[in-house]
């Protein structure tokens, strides 16, 4: 007999990021600090920037020659 494993999967994310929130909130841990300072956001636009560039760089070829030959 084989089981589906997916069941559950996404309700179980939703319940371990508000169980995550609620665990920083007890620790005193400000999310919206923490996601407005400066090196956070210079840390994620470095990494969205590298993303973008694998995107264009890469990825986006491969599509756009399958789809034009």
């Amino acid at each position: 007999m084989i089981k589906n494993t997916q069941k559950g999967g996404f309700i179980k994310t939703i319940l371990l990021v508000v169980i995550g929130i609620i665990v920083l909130s007890y620790f005193g841990i400000n999310l919206r600090e923490i996601l407005n300072s400066d090196s956070v956001k210079n840390n994620f636009s470095a990494v969205w920037d590298f993303l973008a560039g694998i995107w264009a760089n890469n990825i986006l070829p491969i599509i756009l020659n399958f789809f034009t030959s």
